[in-house]
């Protein structure tokens, strides 16, 4: 399975033996809403293509980062752990750039205090969430998009069938009463 980038992403460029500078410039300005509009491959995806091995390791060295922004404060085991847990569970619908933000958001923290196991999960609970956030936004917007493209010119059969049907549930959700 080959994945299409439109820019290059974490693994791509950290199989390419990018320096920890080059990433953070090229990730600089890296949002949710930026993650989801690039749609870059979750860790799931990464799997299947370069093999959970790889995944894994180039999810360490995210971690890894981050821990020694605190000192060390994670093990070398913890980090492993990490890298495992979160490409085999909840969060192997993420990216490897979703990570990447939460570590660095965390950098970022004025009182984040001391970095462990459980705060970690807990922001990249706390991200998967806001992720989930803007992917329905972001589905919305397309639908909305869809909707308008579809007024302005003539819909085959079936177009025209799932724009009703996305009329009404608009209408539903906003309280509209229908056109009669």
């Amino acid at each position: 399975m080959e994945i299409a980038l439109q820019q290059k992403g974490i693994m791509q460029m950290t199989l390419e033996q990018a320096s920890k500078t080059d990433l953070i410039r090229h990730f600089s300005k890296l949002s949710v809403k930026n993650i989801v509009e690039n749609a870059y491959p979750t860790l799931f995806e990464l799997k299947k293509t370069y093999g959970e091995d790889k995944t894994e390791k180039v999810t360490a060295i995210v971690f890894k980062d981050l821990s020694e922004s605190f000192g060390g404060e994670l093990t070398d085991l913890q980090i492993v752990e990490l890298a495992i847990e979160t490409s085999s569970s909840d969060f192997q619908h993420m990216s490897l750039e979703d990570i990447y933000y939460v570590c660095r958001s965390i950098k970022k923290e004025k009182h984040f205090g001391k970095l462990n196991v459980n705060k970690l999960m807990t922001e990249l609970n706390k991200h998967a969430d806001e992720r989930f956030e803007a992917v329905m936004e972001y589905n919305r917007n397309k639908d909305i998009e869809r909707f308008r493209e579809c007024e302005r010119q003539p819909c085959d059969e079936g177009a025209a069938k799932r724009l009703s049907e996305m009329q009404e549930r608009i209408h539903k959700k906003l309280n509209i009463p229908k056109k009669k």
